[in-house]
C-alpha cells in the first residue's frame, strides 16, 4: 500500500499582511476574497491588484490561492456576479470556493476555466452529499464541521474528490448555512457573509450558543492516514499575528512524521498564544459534544485584559491581567457579549507617565475614543511585532497566464491560444526516432520555462503526429521565437471576459417564467437536511421505494440529488437546498426537480424577481427554525438582552433547533427593505 500523499495545509488571509504571515509561517495555500460576494465581507478583503500580486507571488514559490465567492446570490445580483466572475478569471487563481448553485451553473457554461471547491457554507456531511458535489463538477468539498472522526473515515472512504475539513479556530452552533439567526434579529446573515455572531451573546444571562474553538492536534495521525487532502484554519477575520502562530504550528506537527513531545509542546505553545477562547476537539469526537459549549464563559474571541474600572471621553482604566504594548490591537466589549468595538493603543499610561508597554497587574489609562463602560470587557485581539506592511510594496507584478496547444509533425510546429488569432507555425525537418522519441511531457517542461517576465504558460496539450527525434536545442529554439513573436499579439484579457459576459446576459434573455406559480400538492415523504453517514443506504432505499410508489418528495439536503432518477417528475427541492436566483432553480431543474422553495433570506422583492425568472414554480412559504445544531441545547423559551424570545427544542432529525417565538423585522443588508421570513 502506497503511503497517504501530503495533506495541504491551508490559511486564512483576510487581507494581503494576513497572506504573507501565512506564507511566511509554511502555509501550502491561503484562501481569501474580493470585496463583494464573499462569506468574509467584513474582513478588509483585497482589491483585484493585490489579489493579482498575492497569487503571483504564492505561484512562484509553487504555493496556491483559492477564492472565496461563498454566498447566496440574488437574481438582481447575477449581472455584478458576472463581472466579478470575469475579474477572477483573468486572476487565474487555483480554485474558486463557492455556496450558490446558481454560481456553480454559470461557472460551468462561461468561466469552465475555473477549478470549483463546494463550501462548508452547502453544508455537505455525507457521502452521497460528495458524490452529488463531483457531479456538479466539484473537485474538493469542504466538509460540513458537525461530523465525528468516524464518520470522515466512511465519507473519505466512498469520496471520489478531495475532502477538505477544518483543524483550528472558531466554530459555528448551527449546522453551515443553517442559521438564520443573525438575519432574524439584524438583517444580516452569515449566508450573505454578514453576520453579526448572536451566538457569542447572552440568552438568560448565559453563553448557551457560544462552542470553544476547535483544535484538531490530537486527530493530525488519524487525518494523515485517511487521505484527507486539506487541512484548513479558521481565521479571515484574525490578525496576521494570529494567523502565522497557528500556521507555524501545524506546519511543525505535519513535517514531523511522528512528533515528539518537544515539538507537540512548542506547536501546543504557539496555539495557546494565538487564542482567545478555550479549545476542544470540535465535532471529531461525539462523547464531547456535551461539553463543547460553557455556559458561564463569554464567546467573545481574544485575550483577556481585565475589565473597564473607569472611563471618561477620550480614555479608560483597567488592571491588566496580561502584557500590553503600544500598537496592539484590542477589543472593548459589553457585559451582555456582542462583537464588541477595536481600537490599536496608541497611547497608554500609568501614575508615572507614559508607557511602551505595562506588565500583567499594572493598572493603566489607555486612550480610545470608543464607547465605554464600567466592567465592559477589555481583549488583546492583536500583537505588535507582525507588520507585513512595507512587504506590501514588494509585491511581484502579476504574469499572465497563457494557454496553449502544441501540434507536432515531421515539418511543423503549430501553437493556437484563445489569447492570440490564428496560428503560429515553424517549419522543422525532423527525423524518425530510433531511441529518444519526443514526448508530450517534454514538449510541455520545455513551454513551461522561458516565457517573457510578464506571461507564464499555462495549461499545454500536446498532440504529435509520428514518432520523432528533436534535439533539446532545437526545441528550447523554437520555444523562444514562439515567445518574442507572439508577446505582442496578445488580445486582452478583457475580450475574454466581455465574451463570457455577453453570452451569459443573451441567455439570460430567454429565461421565461412557468405558467402557474401556485404548488399546493401536499407533500407525501421529506428527505431532511440533515442524513449521518450511518444512515445513508437506508435512505437512499426509502428514496427510491417513495419514488417507485408515486409518492410527492421534498428533499431538503444536497444527498438527495445524488439519488434522483433520470426523468423524475414527484421530487422538490426546500431549504436547506438553497435557491437564491434562476441559475440555481436552472440547475435544479435539469436535475429532474418539479418546484423550489426560495432561500428564507430572500427579501420579498428579490422573491419576486425570482418568481419572474425562475423556470420552476415557487413552493409557499413555511416557517423554518433560526439554527440547528447537533449540539444539546437545553429545551424551553430563551430570552436575549433585548427581550427578544425563542423557542428551543428537538426537530425530527433529532437535532436541536432554535426558532422565533415573536416576529422581530429588520432591514435587509442588501436592498435596504423589510426581510420576510419563511412563514
Amino acid at each position: 500500500m502506497s503511503a497517504p500523499r501530503p495533506i495541504e495545509l491551508l490559511a486564512p488571509a483576510g487581507n494581503a499582511e494576513t497572506a504573507l504571515a501565512a506564507l511566511d509561517a509554511g502555509a501550502d495555500a491561503v484562501y481569501c476574497g474580493l470585496g463583494r460576494f464573499n462569506a468574509r465581507a467584513r474582513a478588509e478583503n483585497f482589491t483585484p491588484d493585490t489579489m493579482a500580486g498575492v497569487i503571483e507571488l504564492f505561484h512562484r514559490q509553487g504555493k496556491k490561492v483559492y477564492l472565496t465567492l461563498n454566498t447566496l446570490i440574488y437574481e438582481s445580483e447575477l449581472p455584478r456576479l458576472v463581472e466579478t466572475l470575469g475579474v477572477i478569471s483573468n486572476l487565474q487563481p487555483d480554485a474558486l470556493i463557492i455556496q450558490d448553485l446558481g454560481v456553480a451553473a454559470i461557472v460551468k457554461k462561461y468561466f469552465p476555466e475555473l477549478t470549483l471547491h463546494a463550501s462548508t457554507q452547502m453544508g455537505i456531511h455525507n457521502s452521497a452529499g460528495v458524490q452529488w458535489a463531483a457531479k456538479l463538477g466539484c473537485s474538493r468539498v469542504i466538509l460540513e464541521r458537525q461530523i465525528t472522526l468516524e464518520e470522515l473515515k466512511e465519507i473519505s472512504d466512498n469520496s471520489p474528490i478531495e475532502l477538505e475539513v477544518f483543524i483550528h479556530g472558531s466554530l459555528c452552533c448551527s449546522l453551515s448555512g443553517r442559521c438564520l439567526l443573525s438575519h432574524h434579529l439584524f438583517g444580516a446573515g452569515g449566508n450573505r457573509g454578514v453576520c453579526k455572531q448572536p451566538c457569542r451573546r447572552a440568552y438568560d444571562g448565559e453563553y448557551r450558543l457560544s462552542p470553544a474553538d476547535l483544535s484538531g492536534v490530537a486527530f493530525l495521525p488519524k487525518l494523515r492516514k485517511m487521505g484527507i487532502a486539506s487541512l484548513k484554519i479558521e481565521g479571515r477575520l484574525r490578525p496576521p499575528e494570529y494567523v502565522w502562530k497557528c500556521t507555524r504550528a501545524y506546519r511543525m506537527l505535519l513535517d514531523a512524521e511522528d512528533f515528539d513531545a518537544e515539538t507537540l509542546q512548542n506547536a501546543q505553545t504557539l496555539l495557546a498564544s494565538a487564542s482567545g477562547r478555550a479549545n476542544d476537539s470540535g465535532f471529531f469526537d461525539r462523547k464531547r459534544y456535551g461539553k463543547l459549549i460553557d455556559a458561564r464563559r463569554s464567546g467573545v474571541f481574544g485575550i483577556p485584559l481585565g475589565k473597564v474600572n473607569s472611563f471618561r471621553p477620550g480614555a479608560i482604566t483597567v488592571k491588566l491581567q496580561n502584557k500590553l504594548h503600544l500598537g496592539d490591537r484590542l477589543r472593548l466589549v459589553p457585559p451582555d457579549g456582542g462583537e464588541g468595538e477595536t481600537f490599536s493603543v496608541v497611547s497608554m499610561r500609568d501614575a508615572s507617565g507614559k508607557l511602551l508597554r505595562a506588565r500583567s497587574g499594572a493598572t493603566v489609562e489607555i486612550a480610545t475614543d470608543r464607547r465605554a463602560g464600567k466592567n465592559f470587557q477589555l481583549l488583546k485581539i492583536g500583537e505588535n511585532g507582525f507588520d507585513f506592511s512595507r512587504r506590501l510594496k514588494n509585491l511581484p507584478p502579476r504574469r499572465e497566464k497563457i494557454d496553449l496547444h502544441i501540434e507536432i509533425s515531421a515539418h511543423h510546429w503549430r501553437i493556437s491560444s484563445p489569447r492570440f488569432e490564428g496560428i503560429w507555425s515553424k517549419s522543422v525537418d525532423f527525423a524518425e526516432a530510433q531511441r529518444h522519441e519526443l514526448t508530450a511531457e517534454t514538449v510541455r517542461e520545455a513551454f513551461s520555462a522561458g516565457a517573457p517576465e510578464t506571461l507564464e504558460a499555462g495549461k499545454i496539450t500536446v498532440a504529435i503526429a509520428g514518432k520523432w527525434f528533436a534535439p533539446a536545442s532545437v526545441i528550447k529554439a523554437i520555444r523562444r521565437e514562439f515567445w518574442s513573436e507572439i508577446a505582442g499579439k496578445l488580445l486582452p484579457e478583457a475580450d475574454k471576459s466581455a465574451l463570457a459576459a455577453a453570452r451569459f446576459f443573451a441567455d439570460y434573455e430567454t429565461f421565461c417564467p412557468v405558467a402557474g406559480k401556485d404548488v399546493t400538492k401536499k407533500i407525501d415523504t421529506r428527505f431532511y437536511g440533515f442524513l449521518p453517514e450511518n444512515d445513508v443506504a437506508a435512505e437512499k432505499a426509502r428514496f427510491v421505494t417513495a419514488l417507485k410508489n408515486g409518492r410527492l418528495i421534498a428533499a431538503e439536503g444536497l444527498h438527495a440529488l445524488n439519488w434522483l432518477p433520470a426523468g423524475a417528475k414527484n421530487v422538490v427541492a426546500r431549504f436547506p437546498v438553497a435557491v437564491a436566483n434562476s441559475f440555481a432553480a436552472q440547475l435544479l431543474a435539469e436535475q429532474g426537480i418539479t418546484a423550489v422553495e426560495a432561500a428564507p433570506e430572500l427579501p420579498a422583492r428579490e422573491r419576486e424577481m425570482l418568481a419572474k425568472k425562475s423556470p420552476l414554480p415557487l413552493l409557499p412559504f413555511r416557517e423554518v427554525p433560526l439554527l440547528v445544531s447537533r449540539l444539546p441545547l437545553a429545551s424551553g423559551v430563551w430570552h436575549d438582552a433585548a427581550h427578544h424570545a425563542f423557542d428551543v427544542g428537538v426537530n425530527e432529525e433529532n437535532l436541536s433547533v432554535l426558532s422565533a417565538k415573536s416576529e422581530v423585522l429588520q432591514n435587509d443588508d442588501a436592498v435596504n427593505e423589510p426581510r420576510h421570513r419563511c412563514q
